[in-house]
């Protein structure tokens, strides 16, 4: 199951696959309706070369700003947040109002909220 303790005990390599194979599931999404082979390439080229989202702020930060994912520096490190209320379709009973990571690589940081809020949705 993939939580906060699974995600904190990744390599940046598997964060960045994991948010690589997130890009991909968008785009085959989208591209269903219209059997696309553009689709197809696209989604081979984001899995063949995998970009470091974890530190290049030039790969991820579309991603930080399409989701609204804070990032925080309270001068101990970095802590991303996203707030889950009126993001869910069905909110139930114990379900997160909040994701919070705390990371020393902010971008990195993103990254895992961004995990998390896909497998909770």
């Amino acid at each position: 199951m993939i939580n906060q303790e699974f995600l904190s005990n990744c390599t940046d390599e598997q964060i960045n696959k994991g948010v690589a194979w997130l890009e991909v599931k968008e785009i085959l999404e989208v591209a269903r309706n219209f059997k696309s082979e553009f689709a197809t390439i696209c989604s081979n080229e984001l899995l063949t070369n995998i970009q470091n989202y974890c530190a290049l702020a030039g790969e991820s930060w579309e991603i930080v700003e399409e989701n609204k994912i804070s990032l925080i520096n309270d001068g101990k490190g970095w802590e991303a947040s996203f707030d889950c209320r009126g993001f869910y379709s069905e909110a139930k009973p114990g379900d997160p109002h909040q994701i919070t990571i705390a990371n020393e690589k902010p971008l990195r940081a993103a990254m895992e909220v961004y995990i998390l809020m896909s497998v909770t949705k």
